[in-house]
């Protein structure tokens, strides 16, 4: 439902229509946020600072605000997640 409404539609209109889509997606956080999501942002944590520092080594001292970006922290776990085992570092 959620899948094909973003397709049709740039906004919802209907009341009942984004009652029904609240309630979705505020059940899918709360799933991921009990175990996925935690997993991901640890790890991102972990590489952001990680990346962080050793880009600062370089002298790019804008690369400490990495460790306070929450989207780079998130795509980092994220990417770390898909990454097959045998490549994990």
């Amino acid at each position: 439902m959620v899948d094909l409404t973003i397709r049709v539609v740039d906004r919802v209109r209907s009341a009942k229509l984004n009652r029904i889509l609240s309630n979705i997606v505020g059940k899918l956080e709360r799933a991921l946020e009990n175990g996925f999501l935690k997993v991901v942002y640890a790890k991102g944590v972990e590489l952001a600072e990680k990346l962080s520092n050793l880009v600062h080594s370089w002298d790019n001292v804008g690369a400490l605000s990495w460790i306070s970006d929450r989207a780079f922290i998130l795509y980092l776990g994220v990417s770390w997640m898909n990454t097959p085992l045998v490549l994990r570092f």
